[in-house]
């Protein structure tokens, strides 16, 4: 829960993130990330099985297509209508925080849900109050096809999404590939100035009605979506190799630095030729390499280790 929340800040930074954009992500329901997850610990019964399910994070979002071409405006309360439908679901006192993102390529919402059992009885009374059960909301396709299905009609209707293809056979794309994919068929999106030109939309013999700005959006919007993305893609992707460049140059300098450190002594030896010292250098500083690559690679060692104990 702690490394989803960690995930849900956007610490670390995703690729395709724009850190221009950061100041535009949400946090709904709570302060601060840490806040919220002290919430979420204190909202937990005092025992919970050791297969016990102990929180649910829904992710709420459309086609890049359906949310980049909403407004500001209507992307919020798409969103807001999306944690009212939670809430209703699992008891408002169950929904412990939702974080907005908008620096990424799609807008989109992580929902944090404690499941409590909502069973009722003929009474209206919960059946089994304070008692997780994840399985009465996701047990199962079928349940998780219903829930798809009943959010698409109680709250995708309203702000003009449909639902996806049920039983489709599509495959999902990694970051990586799609990437790949945008790198190979980015190109610049070449529109015709007339294009932008309002359009008549209703004609009478006295008057005559022209498109206002967010027709023309919509009519154009589409037509160089799918590019724009894929320049989006190739700038954030290009923005992390710099990055990584950056670290690793760090990285050759404190290397270099400490060489020099392990060369002071040689002052000692006047004696020595340049080219004695030159030898002497060079293996030194392959001894200094295989020094630090079996640093990292006990580094990971113990990373793996430790991912192994705690999956027992």
């Amino acid at each position: 829960m702690e490394h989803s929340m960690r995930n849900a800040q956007n610490s670390p930074k995703p690729p395709n993130a724009d850190p221009t954009l950061a100041g535009e992500n949400e946090l709904i329901g709570k302060d601060s990330f840490r806040e919220a997850y002290q919430a979420y610990r204190d909202h937990l019964p005092e025992r919970v099985r050791k297969n016990g399910v102990r929180c649910i994070e829904y992710l709420v979002t459309a086609s890049p297509e359906a949310m980049n071409g909403k407004t500001r405006s209507q992307q919020d309360d798409y969103l807001k209508d999306s944690i009212k439908w939670l809430e209703k679901n699992h008891g408002a006192e169950n929904v412990i925080c939702a974080a907005i993102h908008r620096d990424e390529l799609t807008p989109h919402m992580h929902v944090y849900v404690v499941p409590y059992s909502q069973e009722k009885d003929s009474q209206g009374n919960l059946k089994k109050p304070g008692k997780l059960n994840c399985r009465e909301f996701l047990g199962g396709a079928a349940k998780l096809t219903k829930l798809q299905t009943d959010f698409a009609k109680e709250v995708g209707g309203d702000h003009g999404l449909k639902r996806g293809e049920e039983k489709s056979r599509a495959t999902h794309e990694t970051v990586k590939d799609y990437y790949k994919r945008a790198s190979a068929g980015a190109k610049v999106p070449e529109i015709p100035a007339s294009e932008f030109e309002p359009r008549i939309i209703k004609s009478s013999v006295f008057s005559k009605e022209y498109e206002g700005g967010e027709q023309i959006k919509e009519r154009i919007f589409p037509k160089f979506e799918s590019e724009v993305q894929n320049i989006g893609a190739m700038w954030n992707e290009a923005r992390a190799k710099e990055k990584k460049a950056v670290s690793a140059k760090a990285k050759a300098e404190k290397a270099l630095s400490r060489m020099k450190d392990n060369f002071k002594g040689m002052e000692a030896y006047p004696n020595m030729t340049d080219e004695e010292k030159g030898q002497m250098q060079r293996v030194a500083g392959s001894i200094i390499a295989k020094r630090l690559l079996t640093q990292d690679r006990n580094k990971d060692l113990k990373i793996t280790k430790k991912k192994d104990e705690n999956e027992r």
